[in-house]
């Protein structure tokens, strides 16, 4: 680990509301990648320090604990923080964000309950938002493309959900060949409670694009 310095209510912001798995999306090329991984540290960086709002969005935990569970690129991440806060004039040592220092195996339900004892180990407080960065470095054994495979990942994300009472955010990638939807068993669809496209806009003076897909609810 790594660190930066039962009501189903709102857990974070409106916008996600009443949610315990939520999902973005981003295509997969290379250059494509950064927009998500920026959409997700914003959200972290917001809840962490105790913003009252992101994207004109409540926050209802605010100022409580965000943990990044790293599967790849670390280097990058770390420097997505120290932009964030610098942008924003936060003392990231400040912050309750915290790395883990491996991925995790979640397609196995013992690797799921040793995360959730591990994070209530070492992060004071509560947790109010888990980032599986990403969904696919941090499966585990299986094949995505499985539906039993996905349906235990996705089992065992809502188990740490419910045992450390915060939302799991899963960051993932559309498919190389099927550009119209996220890699992987379609199963996944209907777990989750609220998913996001974030596009990159070709013109670079204009904000990436933030768009709210269909699920269950």
């Amino acid at each position: 680990w790594a660190a930066s310095p039962p009501c189903r209510r709102a857990s974070f912001a409106s916008l996600i509301a009443m949610s315990r798995l939520a999902w973005s999306v981003v295509a997969p090329a290379s250059c494509e990648a950064v927009p998500v991984r920026r959409f997700a540290m914003s959200l972290a960086v917001a809840i962490a320090s105790g913003r009252e709002t992101w994207l004109q969005r409540r926050i209802v935990r605010r100022g409580e604990a965000v943990v990044y569970m790293v599967g790849e690129d670390a280097i990058g991440l770390a420097n997505r923080l120290r932009a964030e806060c610098k942008s924003q004039g936060l003392d990231l040592d400040s912050l309750p964000i915290y790395f883990t220092e491996r991925p995790g195996e979640l397609t196995k339900r013992e690797d799921a309950a040793v995360w959730v004892q591990a994070i209530r180990d070492i992060v004071p407080g509560k947790v109010a938002l888990l980032v599986v960065d990403t969904q696919v470095r941090n499966f585990g054994p299986g094949d995505e493309s499985s539906t039993e495979d996905m349906a235990n990942f996705l089992n065992h994300c809502a188990l740490v959900a419910n045992a450390l009472r915060c939302v799991v955010g899963l960051v993932h990638h559309k498919g190389h060949l099927s550009k119209d939807r996220a890699r992987g068993s379609s199963a996944q669809i209907g777990a989750l409670d609220a998913c996001f496209e974030v596009v990159k806009q070709e013109r670079t003076d204009k904000p990436d694009l933030v768009e709210c897909r269909p699920t269950k609810h």
